[in-house]
């Protein structure tokens, strides 16, 4: 539910380079949102780098906050290093659903 989200400026995300990620980037295009692959594990720095340029020409970066590895809850330091790099806030979203009662 989250593409669904009215922003103002167009957003990237980053998305695993795992295949589970690449199903993803595909679903979140028909949204019109672009993805920078990589993760914690493999190719993170430049994903972060690619979305840190991105959000110099305006795109709004989004993450998945706990890594693939866990611990769960716990932020990853790219999330960190992007709000220094590009001085935009970190802004948690969390979105829920649960199935409805007949």
């Amino acid at each position: 539910m989250m593409p669904f989200m009215k922003l103002s400026r167009p957003v990237s995300v980053m998305v695993s380079r795992h295949s589970d990620g690449e199903l993803i980037a595909r679903v979140v295009k028909h949204f019109g949102i672009s993805s920078s692959r990589g993760s914690t594990t493999r190719g993170g720095v430049g994903a972060l780098k690619e979305l840190i340029k991105l959000s110099r020409e305006g795109f709004c970066p989004a993450f998945t906050p706990d890594g693939p590895r866990g611990p769960r809850y716990v932020v990853q330091p790219g999330v960190i290093q992007a709000a220094k790099a590009t001085g935009l806030p970190i802004c948690p979203i969390t979105y829920s659903a649960r199935k409805k009662k007949l």
